[in-house]
């Protein structure tokens, strides 16, 4: 059977400046590639253009207009806060669930146990302020770590290829560095060269939870806001 031949769709693009919409600059002949017709794909060809482009469709005496003001630097920065609200949530919570049931810890001791690795053991005396002070560096940690994966994604195109699998096996290496690396490191540490001791929710929140939890998040989330 021979191949049918799908023509680009033919388009006639104008961009506008933002105080002047109704600006009259010519409109310039583009093509669409076939994949992207029907309306979702429309919609998202036309959002990738230029803020305030109207796109003038021939066949249909259709006109759309982006009014989208999202810059790269804008869409950068939402990549990272929400990837990082979206891993430092789905951390935290398991670290309520797992911990509390195993120990019964209460929330306020697992992030006094977080401003611990800064400030040492007085932490844990310290109520709701080392709380609030583990919950800050909880998130910063969480931001860094989107903002990490970002910063790659701009420079290996695979990890928004392949966000799932990327996303997995990112979230397993911040759970190697932050347990052999920053943990021993930190002001309730022993060393580098003293491990972490390690029990059934370590593992469940570690080598099972960064995956999914930290990792996945934010990897298809960068990934959202690379189109």
């Amino acid at each position: 059977m021979s191949e049918v031949h799908r023509p680009n769709l033919l388009i006639f693009v104008r961009f506008c400046s933002t105080d002047r919409p109704a600006c009259p600059e010519n409109y310039h002949a583009s093509e669409l590639p076939f994949d992207e017709y029907g309306p979702g794909r429309m919609a998202s060809a036309i959002e990738r253009m230029p803020a305030f482009a109207e796109v003038f469709l021939p066949r249909t005496n259709e006109t759309f207009m982006n009014t989208s003001t999202s810059t790269p630097f804008s869409r950068a920065c939402l990549a990272i806060l929400w990837g990082g609200l979206a891993c430092g949530i789905g951390d935290i919570s398991q670290a309520f669930v797992v911990f509390g049931l195993q120990s019964g810890a209460k929330p306020m001791r697992i992030l006094q146990s977080v401003a611990a690795g800064l400030i040492g053991r007085n932490a844990f005396e310290g109520g709701w302020k080392t709380a609030l002070l583990g919950a800050a560096l909880h998130f910063f940690i969480a931001l860094t770590v989107a903002a990490v994966y970002y910063t790659a994604s701009r420079w290996i195109s695979f990890m928004n290829q392949h966000a799932v699998i990327s996303g997995l096996l990112y979230g397993e290496m911040v759970f190697l560095v932050m347990y052999f690396f920053v943990l021993p490191l930190s002001a309730t540490g022993k060393g580098l060269f003293t491990l972490p001791t390690f029990s059934l929710g370590t593992y469940i929140t570690g080598p099972i939870g960064h995956t999914f939890l930290v990792g996945l998040p934010v990897a298809l989330i960068v990934r959202r806001y690379s189109r």
